[in-house]
């Protein structure tokens, strides 16, 4: 491990190294693990959208709806569609675990999906 004091944050010093131990943890630990990392740094990151979206969307956690909107919010002003188109998806996925009403979503990411030139995609997500 190792720290930055520039943005007081642990980190791994080797990506194989938190692979490795990140795939050794059951599915339900991570989901609870990412929940709880999620709810420490929303107290101390509260900027840091992209973060916490991560872990709350990882812990599927109907908060990473709110951190996940912000996020598309802001790349959909600046034109990233890649990104924006990925957002989407998640925000859809988790939409679905909590019953949410993903239909500003679903028309969002066929637009998103047409401006992309991929109409089969957009086409499958209307069926």
């Amino acid at each position: 491990m190792g720290f930055n004091p520039e943005k007081n944050r642990y980190f791994f010093i080797k990506q194989t190294y938190r692979d490795a131990i990140y795939e050794s943890l059951e599915f339900s630990f991570k989901r609870k693990l990412h929940n709880k990392i999620g709810k420490i740094l929303e107290k101390f990151y509260k900027e840091d959208e992209t973060l916490l979206a991560y872990h709350f969307y990882n812990g599927k956690n109907k908060k990473a709806v709110y951190y996940l909107d912000i996020i598309y919010n802001r790349l959909k002003s600046s034109f990233s569609l890649q990104e924006s188109y990925r957002v989407l998806k998640n925000l859809i996925e988790i939409g679905r675990i909590y019953k949410k009403n993903n239909k500003k979503y679903l028309i969002e990411l066929i637009h998103t999906s047409l401006l992309m030139g991929m109409i089969k995609e957009a086409e499958k997500i209307l069926r």
